[in-house]
């Protein structure tokens, strides 16, 4: 496994032995959207030409809250340590049950401020104190995957989202966008693994 893969949906990597592949994470602004291309304007004002393949995935990401997020459900916390060691989340994303089960585990991320934390996709744990009801004062988000359990602080702020699959009719210019490329050497134009695309004026957080 590619050392930015961490898992299959917000992640990616190269197929067996094309070693000539690496992964690539870029954020910015759909400019320009073709049936199987797209322009991107990197948040530092860079511009990307990217082409679409068949085995590019899109993902839809659209508002969410606290509010939506019950036991049972399947949830990613994208975490930082604090001094103590206990997880404190920064976003949480929620996903689709047609997404049930996607990159599930525990693994290093690096954030958009560029520290490092962690990845957790698991459900949600239906023996917690979690309750779903907006109230998280004193209600530590008990994580469950296969293999462990990860206990993250959630506070009244958290950014949440709610992630979908998408379809390339739905992509317009001026959408927020997180996109895992696979840059190959010797070829000018990087390709779109996955797009994780922001519906409605939402700005992915991850």
């Amino acid at each position: 496994m590619c050392c930015l893969c961490f898992c299959w949906l917000l992640s990616g990597c190269a197929q067996a032995g094309d070693t000539d592949a690496r992964m690539l994470t870029v954020r910015g602004t759909l400019s320009a959207v073709s049936p199987d291309a797209l322009q991107l304007r990197e948040r530092h004002g860079g511009e990307l030409m990217l082409r679409m393949t068949p085995a590019t995935r899109l993902f839809g990401v659209f508002s969410a809250s606290l509010d939506d997020i019950r036991p049972g459900a399947f949830l990613g916390a994208v975490a930082l340590p604090l001094a103590d060691g206990t997880l404190e989340a920064q976003t949480l994303h929620l996903f689709s049950d047609r997404l049930r089960g996607a990159g599930e585990g525990h693994t290093p991320w690096r954030l958009v401020s560029g520290e490092q934390g962690s990845m957790t996709n698991g459900t949600v744990d239906v023996g917690g104190t979690w309750r779903g009801d907006g109230d998280v004062a004193g209600q530590p988000l008990v994580l469950r995957y296969g293999g462990g359990t990860q206990q993250i602080r959630v506070g009244l702020q958290t950014p949440v989202v709610f992630v979908d699959s998408l379809t390339r009719g739905a992509l317009r210019p001026g959408q927020a966008a997180v996109l895992i490329l696979t840059v190959r050497e010797g070829r000018a134009t990087a390709e779109v693994l996955r797009a994780f695309v922001g519906i409605n004026g939402v700005i992915p957080p991850f």
